[in-house]
């Protein structure tokens, strides 16, 4: 694993330190194009697709859509659940996908709440339980959606993507939670956001941190993992240098 923020320097030291590098992954490349990537993949959320989103600052995009042609796969990411076969041509139909690319769709599964320092303990969420969500994610929307079909009640602390929480905000988290009447309450955070909370370690476990993380898994729909999966693995069977 590395991090650079100039991927086309980074990418001849890391083959430098390790020769033996047979595939580079990149994260959030789709744009870094002085990389000469053999393969694009293009995530873009079911809610807020990129042909319905305009150019920064008006909306999310880095560039003009038309650059969603430089996909060879592209993944529908957050799809609800309940899609229908009409409704998933129709989205596709906007996509208006080239020859060569193929469109898969996916939803996000959540797992048993385990506790964050503590991954040997769970917890099952009920309807009687209120649930203080810690966020620091893009979009917790998703999360909590899935929420208020689990618990009697979601009390959300948000803070902006990659947000690094500060003794400040670990306070503001513990008055939000104190303030909750219901004795059966617990504080839920996401495994991203969990992993800035190891700094807090001490404090959280000296004051009997009552948090938990919820475990996330990507699930393919319309029986698609596999024809994904071949897809990967053809390309790199026949990759040449």
């Amino acid at each position: 694993m590395a991090v650079a923020e100039n991927r086309s320097l980074a990418i001849p030291q890391l083959l430098y330190h390790s020769p033996d590098v047979k595939l580079v992954l990149l994260d959030d490349g789709y744009q870094h194009r002085a990389v000469n990537a053999g393969m694009h993949i293009l995530l873009t959320e079911y809610s807020d697709p990129f042909f319905s989103d305009y150019l920064l600052p008006i909306g999310r995009l880095r560039e003009w859509r038309h650059g969603y042609q430089r996909a060879d796969i592209i993944l529908v990411t957050k799809t609800h659940s309940g899609i229908t076969e009409n409704e998933k041509k129709s989205f596709i139909s906007k996509i208006n996908p080239l020859a060569h690319q193929r469109v898969f769709f996916t939803r996000f599964d959540y797992g048993l709440p385990y506790k964050l320092f503590d991954i040997t303990k769970s917890i099952a969420l009920d309807h009687t339980m209120d649930v203080v969500v810690l966020s620091g994610i893009a979009k917790p929307e998703y999360l909590v959606q899935y929420l208020k079909s689990k618990v009697r009640k979601i009390h959300l602390l948000d803070f902006p993507d990659h947000h690094y929480f500060s003794n400040f905000d670990i306070a503001q988290l513990y008055k939000l939670f104190q303030q909750v009447e219901n004795p059966n309450k617990i504080i839920l955070t996401t495994e991203k956001d969990a992993l800035r909370l190891k700094i807090h370690e001490k404090y959280l476990e000296e004051n009997g941190a009552k948090i938990y993380v919820i475990p996330i898994e990507v699930a393919f729909l319309f029986g698609g993992e596999k024809l994904f999966e071949s897809s990967i693995r053809d390309y790199l069977l026949s990759f040449k240098s």
